[in-house]
């Protein structure tokens, strides 16, 4: 479940989305409304002006900016490019990564499939994701190979080795169990073997500490991947859906723990930009010192652009950059998304006006709703996670919609669950009107 489903809900007010409360800035709406003319023409491939303007906004090198259709686009590419097969993830947080987690998961099946072999025998499963042969063949072409499946032309035969060895149903269609079952290449609960071969340890961040990455879960946090010996960890600053900063002293005991596990450490800064506080807690001023530390970043919270989706991955390294590429789709960052990128970096003021806006709101929304008997947690971020005080279970988001009102149910999140609720920080009108329909419907339904 995400944020942001107006399309099959009656919604007067969005607070399940966390944006820019002042909406998109005047810059890039005339930026993007002047590149519609060259919507005729190819964008750049490279995307050079915009990979120079964001470069020139964070302080770093060119070749190390890597830009994607949203971040969303970028986290699954960072870790088919990582190929692990051990992922750690602290809980609660963006349901993007167990989604894109998956679909690596789901990817690393379909080679196991190929090759016919089962869990204990996927190394090369690994080795194929993302990668080709010298001759630039899929390395996982062998296996049709042998049964003569390619045609002449190098592309798949729709028979040949499929039909000889029962993986053709009737009507031409791949057989989904048939052959699967035959040749043992499912498990006894139907799923396709090689699943097991990626291991996902899920690190529990406790309510007594906010769910946030502090000092207290520390220790516990690196012996965790100094044990575990993750291939990638994924952490969020300020985390999603608590908002709370994790301090950069926190991050740097994390990132030498990885670096000594061999462990790639992706840390997501998409919230950060509206805590104004990005000086003092980014990782990026220290990603020379930790050249396996990746950082993700996107103008769709900052600026309020979700429909325009631009995201963007700094590394230290332009051979990460680089291979972070080849996992992308070849013009995967419209005309118009570089115009609004491009634009987006040189809007200081407007940020800084956002800032402002955003901490007065936070303050307010959180001692109201604290006086409304709701308990809310700590945030730095343009959003506030709480839920009923009382434990009781209050179904605050049917009865909210109900009133056009769209908030984000947090029960589908890992750690949380029935009766934690996310709202974004919105204007003062809006703010009330979520206020005074919380009033009527939390003391209705609790």
């Amino acid at each position: 479940m995400h944020g942001g489903d107006i399309y099959r809900n009656r919604v007067k007010y969005d607070f399940s989305i966390s944006v820019n409360p002042l909406g998109m800035s005047d810059g890039v709406r005339n930026a993007v409304l002047a590149a519609v003319d060259n919507l005729g023409r190819y964008p750049d491939l490279r995307y050079e002006k915009l990979r120079a303007a964001i470069a020139a906004m964070e302080g770093i090198r060119p070749d190390c900016v890597v830009c994607g259709n949203g971040a969303s686009e970028l986290i699954p590419a960072f870790i088919r490019m990582v190929k692990p097969r051990r992922i750690l993830l602290p809980v609660p947080s963006f349901t993007g990564y167990e989604r894109a987690i998956e679909s690596y998961r789901s990817l690393l099946e379909g080679i196991c499939a190929l090759k016919g072999r089962d869990a204990s025998e996927t190394d090369q499963a690994f080795e194929t994701v993302g990668s080709s042969r010298r001759d630039r063949a899929f390395e996982g072409c062998e296996a049709f190979e042998k049964g003569r499946s390619p045609r002449s032309d190098s592309a798949l035969d729709g028979g040949g080795a499929l039909e000889k060895y029962g993986m053709l149903r009737s009507d031409g269609a791949l057989d989904g169990g048939g052959a699967l079952e035959k040749y043992g290449m499912l498990r006894s609960d139907g799923a396709l073997k090689g699943s097991d071969s990626l291991k996902i340890e899920y690190f529990d961040l406790r309510e007594k500490n906010d769910f946030s990455l502090t000092k207290d879960i520390l220790p516990e946090l690196v012996d965790k991947i100094k044990e575990f010996k993750p291939d990638l960890c994924i952490l969020t600053n300020p985390n999603n859906p608590c908002g709370k900063l994790a301090e950069r002293r926190f991050l740097v005991s994390v990132a030498e723990a990885c670096g000594q596990s061999g462990t790639k450490l992706l840390i997501d800064e998409c919230f950060m930009e509206l805590t104004g506080r990005k000086r003092e807690y980014s990782f990026l001023p220290l990603l020379t010192a930790f050249p396996w530390v990746s950082v993700l970043n996107a103008f769709t919270k900052t600026m309020a652009v979700p429909g325009l989706r631009l995201g963007w991955c700094v590394s230290a390294r332009p051979e990460t950059a680089r291979s972070l590429v080849l996992q992308l789709p070849e013009w995967n960052v419209s005309e118009l998304a570089q115009a609004a990128g491009i634009a987006a970096s040189r809007e200081r003021a407007f940020i800084e006006e956002s800032v402002a806006l955003i901490r007065e709101e936070r303050l307010f929304l959180s001692r109201e709703l604290g006086q409304l008997g709701f308990h809310v947690y700590p945030s730095d971020a343009n959003f506030i996670l709480f839920r009923p005080a009382s434990r009781m279970k209050c179904e605050l988001f049917q009865a909210l919609l109900a009133e056009g009102i769209l908030i984000r149910d947090c029960r589908d999140m890992r750690g949380l669950g029935p009766g934690f609720y996310r709202i974004a920080v919105r204007s003062r009108e809006e703010n009330e009107i979520l206020l005074n329909s919380l009033r009527s419907k939390y003391c209705k339904e609790c």
